[in-house]
C-alpha cells in the first residue's frame, strides 16, 4: 500500500530578494516576482506595495524613513489592463507549487521611479518580500538631485544609463 502525504510549506522567493529594473518597453515597466509554496494560490498570495516618502520629502529626506503605500492587490484572474490603467497587477499559477506576479506601470513619469515591494504570503509562516527598484527612464533627473545622491553608492552613471548594481541604503533594514 502506498501512502501519499501532503507537505505544506510557506512561500519562498525564486530568484533574488532585491532587484534593480532599468528598462521600460513602449512606456511600460514590468516588475516581476516569483515564489514557490504549498499551497500555492497566486491570486490570494501576492500583494504589492510601494515605498512612498513622508510628507515634506525631499526636503526632510535625510531624516525621514520611507513608508509603505496602501496594498496593491492582484487584479481579477483573466482580466487585462485597460487604456486608463496606470498600474495593473497580474498573478498566475505557473505550476502546482510555483506562482508569479507582475506589476506593470503604464504611462511612465518620473514619479514612477522608486522602490516597489512584492509580498508573498500563502498563510503559512512569515510573508517574504522582494524589493524591486525602478530606476529608468526617468532616473536621470533624480540622479542629479543632491539629496538623492546621498543615498546612492557604487553606481556609475554616464549621463544616460546606470552601470552596475548598487546597494540602496533606503532598502536596508
Amino acid at each position: 500500500m502506498i501512502i501519499f502525504r501532503k507537505y505544506f510549506y510557506p512561500a519562498e522567493l525564486v530568484g533574488p530578494a532585491e532587484e534593480n529594473i532599468t528598462e521600460a518597453t513602449n512606456g511600460v515597466a514590468q516588475l516581476d516576482c516569483t515564489a514557490e509554496a504549498n499551497p500555492a494560490v497566486a491570486v490570494r498570495s501576492f500583494t504589492w506595495y510601494r515605498f512612498v516618502p513622508p510628507k515634506g520629502w525631499p526636503e526632510d529626506s535625510h531624516e525621514a524613513a520611507l513608508q509603505l503605500s496602501p496594498p496593491i492587490p492582484c487584479n481579477e484572474t483573466g482580466s487585462s489592463a485597460s487604456v486608463s490603467d496606470k498600474v495593473f497587477v497580474s498573478c498566475q499559477q505557473d505550476s502546482q507549487f510555483r506562482m508569479s506576479s507582475r506589476l506593470s506601470l503604464y504611462r511612465l513619469t518620473e514619479d514612477d521611479v522608486g522602490t516597489y515591494v512584492c509580498e508573498v504570503n500563502n498563510g503559512l509562516g512569515e510573508p517574504v518580500q522582494k524589493r524591486v527598484s525602478f530606476l529608468h527612464p526617468y532616473f536621470t533627473k533624480r540622479f542629479s538631485d543632491l539629496k538623492t545622491k546621498q543615498f546612492l553608492s557604487g553606481a556609475r552613471f554616464d549621463g544616460t544609463d546606470i552601470h552596475s548594481s548598487f546597494e540602496n541604503p533606503l532598502l536596508s533594514g
